[in-house]
């Protein structure tokens, strides 16, 4: 199992952000951070930390032995206007003259490490949690940036190696919608939509993002750090006490991802495999095909089947993580199938008798 095979996590926002004020920067203009980078801000000196900083008149927000601050609410960043050309010595260590460089990282999760890579030099951060979302990991990647004094912002996080034996390597991912977020248990994604979830956590949390997944709402459930579109179909759901800690455990599957729920008008049916049922593909695969289709299918045909629908791309890996251990998607293709049995039969491969 490898729950890091996402794909990269990517926010846009701070790619654009770190963009303006590379631009602000070739400019002479001062910008300073009103977020700090733990939080999603930049790695610039936060507008907190200035010594002797006091409230100002308009058009100035805040003053300082330095200079004055003015709020700008486009790039939600305060443009610094010196007094004498000096500032804060505090400063010093941030090269604000040097404009920022919009980065990539790659997390090695088995060493735990991230490599970024710039037009001068590669950067190696040791103290970080591979284990994060994609978005506070790169919160915690612009913050060891900020603390080096680097003119970098990393926008994007991509992740290779290998995970060990536990569900999580480190700390357990979440899942949030705009309210709340619950410990992420396992997920099942064809490409960006959703197939399975399992979480743990309150009830009142659980139910929060349960509604907000039956809703069918596009980009409001995030997984793992990536965002993620429920399907146009009906969840069924199955609750759990967990008495010992407080909390609940929900796992919720799209219906086409339950044997015996096939509708006609189905274009997929999804094979979901936890632990120690791995070995069970072909003949799942054949009793799913024999539901989905109009063709006689018997159960000994499943390895054949199985090896000639890897193939033809008919079963496609879906992207799982946690207790999820792998998953399928079956293109219920009539035509398709059709072929592949008759060419089968003529072959011998399978028979009849």
């Amino acid at each position: 199992m490898n729950p890091l095979t996402f794909p990269p996590y990517e926010n846009q926002l701070l790619r654009e952000k770190a963009l303006l004020v590379a631009a602000a920067q070739r400019q002479g203009i001062i910008l300073i951070e009103s977020t700090s980078p733990d939080y999603g801000g930049l790695p610039l000196p936060g507008i907190h930390d200035v010594p002797e900083l006091a409230r100002s008149q308009p058009p100035f927000d805040y003053t300082c032995p330095w200079g004055s601050f003015r709020f700008d609410h486009t790039a939600r960043l305060y443009v610094f206007t010196p007094t004498n050309g000096l500032l804060p010595p505090a400063w010093d260590a941030y090269g604000l003259t040097t404009p920022f460089q919009p980065v990539s990282a790659c997390v090695d999760t088995a060493r735990r490490t991230v490599s970024i890579r710039t037009p001068t030099e590669e950067i190696t951060l040791v103290e970080v949690s591979p284990e994060l979302d994609g978005y506070s990991l790169l919160c915690q990647i612009n913050a060891l940036l900020a603390q080096n004094r680097q003119p970098c912002v990393a926008w994007r996080v991509e992740w290779t190696g290998e995970d060990g034996e536990a569900l999580w390597a480190g700390n357990v991912p979440v899942v949030r919608n705009q309210q709340v977020s619950a410990h992420l248990t396992g997920y099942a994604l064809d490409r960006e939509h959703l197939i399975y979830l399992g979480m743990a956590g309150y009830k009142t949390v659980l139910e929060s993002i349960r509604a907000t997944v039956q809703a069918r709402r596009k980009k409001l459930i995030e997984v793992h750090g990536h965002f993620v579109f429920p399907m146009p179909d009906q969840y069924i759901q199955v609750w759990q006490g967990l008495d010992d800690f407080g909390y609940h455990h929900a796992a919720l599957l799209a219906r086409p991802a339950l044997p015996g729920k096939w509708l006609p008008d189905d274009l997929d049916a999804y094979l979901l495999f936890f632990d120690g049922e791995e070995t069970e593909a072909p003949s799942r695969l054949a009793a799913r095909l024999a539901e989905g289709l109009c063709l006689p299918i018997l159960p000994e045909w499943g390895q054949a089947l199985w090896e000639a629908g890897r193939h033809a791309d008919l079963v496609r890996d879906l992207t799982v993580g946690g207790d999820c251990l792998a998953g399928y998607a079956v293109a219920l293709t009539e035509d398709a199938w059709t072929e592949i049995v008759q060419k089968l039969l003529e072959e011998h491969t399978i028979t009849i008798y």
